[in-house]
């Protein structure tokens, strides 16, 4: 039986609440880029794909495991920061109340009632390309991250705390489990006319109706802009799980047109960096088609500071791509639609993207964050 000394639990959840279509809880200063306190999502282990699952019922010391996507409850978690800066990982598969959360006994993960703080609150570290290490550190003063060992068959893989950091075993991404709106910015515009004076367009709403249908196939709420103002994106920007701009851009800018091809406003790297820290952490997906809209302003290695891409990350976007290149309109439209299609059928984002760049080839993706993520789970 699991002895500890009974501790109270004393848990500080900041919430900020903002009315835009719906009630979102945006992620605070304080969490650790990318999460956001009191959101629920499924925990995925970067090496394997298999996630944080109970294994047994709603019981003290009940097994902690990694195993296949199912989408149950069993595989959420509620995310609690508190006021020490530690996280608390609630179940919500549990139905106590207070509900169980993942707990470690020896070295063993499991869930146990919320009465140890000691072995029930953890440090979250964000590393590189959306990963994330988990680390418990009991009264010895040395942290143990939380990794799969041995297989116990089926796909599924014991989890536990070691004192190893093993590259393959103990990264893990958090996926949110709510999934809000999916908005892509498009524009059409007349540019000239034909030898016999047909009209000649600047037309990147082909993807529009593609889009629409795949996210909302996914259980996002799509929608599509054309010829929209930049105020309106960079809003939305803040409160979406994708958003996808299809139109002008250069190295740190993206533009944006009205319908007789007048530009009407950018949104500038500047801008991504003046938000408040960890403002994005919602975003799924960030991409871009603009023109060079990877590229850094200067020569000096891409940081958030001189490449949008980046800056989008820093503030906690758990993917953003935009181009080195010139992008041409139809091979873009190609791109995006082979990229959503193959999203749903729930590939990762970087089977979709190599799948879209096989079949229409754009130029040399930059790109930063988690590219094992579905978006379909």
């Amino acid at each position: 039986m699991k002895v500890k000394k009974i501790t109270a639990l004393f848990i500080v959840i900041l919430i900020i609440v903002f009315q835009f279509n719906s009630n979102i809880i945006f992620a605070d200063t304080n969490d650790i880029v990318g999460l956001a306190t009191g959101e629920i999502y499924y925990i995925r282990n970067y090496n394997s794909g298999g996630y944080l699952t109970v294994a047994g019922g709603d019981g003290n010391l009940q097994n902690v495991v990694t195993s296949p996507f199912t989408g149950a409850k069993n595989q959420q978690w509620k995310l609690i920061r508190n006021s020490n800066g530690l996280y608390t990982l609630e179940s919500v598969f549990s139905t106590r109340n207070p509900k169980r959360v993942l707990d470690v006994t020896g070295f063993n993960v499991d869930i146990y009632d919320p009465t140890y703080p000691t072995d029930q609150r953890f440090k979250l570290k964000r590393l590189g390309n959306g990963q994330y290490s988990i680390m418990w550190t009991p009264p010895s003063g040395y942290d143990y991250f939380f990794g799969e060992i041995n297989s116990l068959g089926q796909n599924i893989k014991n989890v536990t705390a070691s004192e190893s950091s093993t590259v393959k075993n103990s990264l893990w991404a958090f996926d949110l489990v709510k999934k809000m709106a999916a908005d892509i910015y498009s524009f059409r515009y007349q540019i000239g006319t034909s030898f016999f004076f047909f009209p000649i367009y600047y037309d990147t709403t082909g993807t529009d109706t593609i889009y629409k249908n795949n996210v909302d196939s996914m259980g996002y709420r799509g929608y599509s802009f054309t010829n929209l103002s930049h105020n309106h994106a960079f809003n939305w920007m803040q409160t979406t799980s994708i958003w996808v701009h299809h139109g002008h851009g250069n190295a740190g800018i993206m533009g944006f047109s009205d319908s007789n091809g007048d530009f009407t406003g950018y949104i500038f790297r500047q801008e991504i960096n003046a938000l408040p820290k960890n403002q994005l952490a919602k975003l799924k997906v960030f991409i871009t088609m603009g023109c060079k809209t990877g590229q850094s302003s200067n020569g000096n290695n891409a940081s958030a500071e001189n490449n949008l891409i980046y800056a989008v990350y820093e503030k906690g976007a758990h993917f953003a791509m935009g181009w080195k290149n010139d992008v041409e309109v139809s091979k873009g439209v190609a791109w995006l639609k082979t990229f959503l299609t193959e999203s749903n059928r729930g590939v990762t984002i970087k089977d979709a993207m190599e799948r879209a760049s096989y079949e229409s080839y754009v130029g040399v993706a930059v790109f930063i964050g988690d590219r094992q993520q579905k978006l379909k789970n």
